[in-house]
């Protein structure tokens, strides 16, 4: 059989440990869909699909069902972001932010050809294996623990050659949570200017930020809306995963082309899902609501795991994952297996998310809606490490 050799490097995360869960006592605590799998979308969203439904928009969205989306995120870009959308600057509506994600970094390099694509890691997967798929070559520059994963801008530059054609940011980080200060984000856009480089910044996690720290968006700052394409999507925005609604900001000589390209790969996105986020950004009042739920949750859980001896818990500042560093009882993996089997808790090992992961793990705190499911898979993982150490 013939296929693209590149594809032979993809990484599949391995989920089959995970299939001693029983059913009715095991807790997943590895989505990244907020409150999943309980039902918990807002009531004026579900009202606005269903009125769609029953005015028979189950067609190609017209052309009026998409300004109306462009209307208002528009707004929320002005408004939130400080991006203005103007004959410079456009707006690209796409059937999710993971295929936004994609075509960015495809529209940014030449297949095959030894374009270099620089991430951060730890990182998430689907960065790793946009760029692989392509025939590009993924350069790691890893964050460090000990300055709470902030990039540092000088070690950056020593990753940068000639053959460097874009720098991935996922901001906030995703696994890690961390947030860049403005500061951080003016030194990077300095260093993509003296190098004639482009960013492509993923934001969809850019609502989850606690304790009031201050969230810059990159292409902000100035001459960065003209080299960076920002990828954003209500699925961590507005609670909305199963939508598959995302849009992607950047240079209008880009955009342009992504939006052919987008009505070639996969059309345009779903009416329904459109209508529904349309209703959301209007009531992004509901927003406050889960993000408060989420930062108790993040301080109550964060206790129970951090008080596990020989093990340490940062709490993360956005985002809602947990970057559990077990590397003083052991690997990833075999811990992992370890709470399926001792505690049927699941979690993520910190292996796929590239180099210097090894021994930690991601624990997402925003699934299920109970605050009481969470906890208890927590207290279940202290139970458990505590036993795998020999501590009663």
């Amino acid at each position: 059989m013939r296929y693209d050799k590149n594809w032979e490097n993809l990484y599949f995360p391995d989920f089959s440990p995970f299939a001693a869960l029983d059913p009715q006592r095991g807790i997943m605590l590895m989505s990244a869909d907020m409150f999943a799998p309980d039902g918990t979308f807002p009531k004026e969203v579900k009202d606005a699909i269903h009125r769609a439904v029953d005015e028979d928009q189950l067609h190609y969205p017209s052309n009026a069902v998409r300004e109306e989306f462009r209307a208002e995120v528009a707004k929320k870009l002005r408004e939130f972001n400080n991006i203005h959308l103007d004959d410079k600057t456009k707006l690209l509506i796409v059937p999710g932010s993971a295929f936004g994600l994609f075509l960015s970094i495809r529209t940014l390099i030449n297949p095959n050809s030894g374009d270099e694509v620089i991430n951060f890691t730890p990182t998430f997967a689907e960065n790793m294996n946009d760029v692989t798929m392509m025939g590009a070559k993924n350069v790691f520059c890893p964050l460090h623990e000990e300055n709470g994963y902030q990039i540092d801008v000088d070690e950056l530059e020593t990753y940068i050659t000639p053959r460097t054609k874009c720098i991935i940011v996922t901001h906030p980080a995703n696994p890690i949570g961390t947030v860049y200060p403005r500061e951080t984000l003016e030194k990077l856009a300095a260093l993509l200017k003296k190098h004639d480089i482009f960013a492509v910044v993923d934001q969809v996690f850019e609502r989850c930020v606690y304790d009031g720290r201050e969230y810059t968006t990159f292409a902000s700052l100035p001459e960065m809306a003209q080299r960076t394409l920002t990828v954003f999507g209500p699925s961590k925005e507005l609670r909305l995963s199963g939508l598959r609604i995302g849009y992607v900001t950047g240079p209008a000589e880009l955009i342009d082309k992504m939006e052919v390209a987008t009505d070639n790969y996969v059309g345009l996105p779903n009416p329904l899902s459109l209508v529904a986020c349309t209703e959301a950004y209007r009531h992004l009042e509901y927003t406050e609501q889960w993000l408060a739920i989420l930062e108790n949750r993040r301080n109550v859980a964060r206790e129970i795991l951090n008080d596990i001896p020989n093990v340490s818990c940062p709490l993360p500042p956005a985002g809602f994952s947990f970057w559990l560093d077990v590397r003083k009882l052991g690997k990833s993996d075999e811990i992992v297996e370890y709470l399926v089997k001792e505690a049927q808790v699941g979690v993520g090992p910190g292996t796929w998310f590239g180099i210097n992961c090894e021994g930690f793990l991601r624990v997402m705190f925003a699934c299920y809606r109970d605050d009481e499911t969470v906890y208890e898979a927590c207290r279940r993982i202290a139970v458990a490490l505590k036993k795998y150490q020999g501590i009663a």
